[in-house]
């Protein structure tokens, strides 16, 4: 039976950051994001059953093809940055993207790529933008440990 007195941890809207460990200078603190922050998504599973006759065969997955979107504000000097980083080579190599909340882990994605810049807006109305980083997370790292 669950704890029904457990409590969460608080969440802290300026832990979240991305560390870029090749390019120091596009390190995204919480003071450059804008509303939306930092986002990941994971573009697949970390297993896949397969069926058999009489049961399920799992087969894990060495890596998960990820997104982190990045909502920077515009009007800092960071953005341009960014910009000058995709119009030289959007390639990043590793990527760090640390949480809201020290209960969860920082997550570490590799060969990452600057794959997309959202909608600017001009008309002094948005004060942020996104940049979408792809990559992917290594998982099942126990799958590289000889037997």
């Amino acid at each position: 039976m669950a704890n029904p007195n457990l409590i969460p941890s608080p969440l802290n809207r300026v832990r979240a950051n991305v560390s870029i460990p090749s390019y120091p200078d596009l390190n995204v603190t919480a003071s450059y994001l804008g509303a939306e922050g930092i986002s990941v998504s994971f573009q697949g599973n970390v297993a896949t059953q397969l069926m058999g006759l009489t049961s399920t065969i799992n087969s894990e997955e060495p890596y998960v093809p990820s997104q982190i979107r990045i909502s920077l504000v515009k009007s800092l000097a960071l953005s341009s940055q960014w910009i000058s980083q995709i119009q030289n080579s959007p390639s990043l190599g590793t990527v760090t993207v640390q949480s809201d909340t020290a209960q969860f882990p920082s997550i570490t994605f590799y060969n990452c790529v600057i794959t997309n810049v959202g909608d600017v807006s001009m008309a002094g109305k948005q004060a942020e933008f996104q940049i979408t980083v792809s990559g992917y997370w290594s998982v099942s790292n126990d799958l590289w440990t000889p037997v």
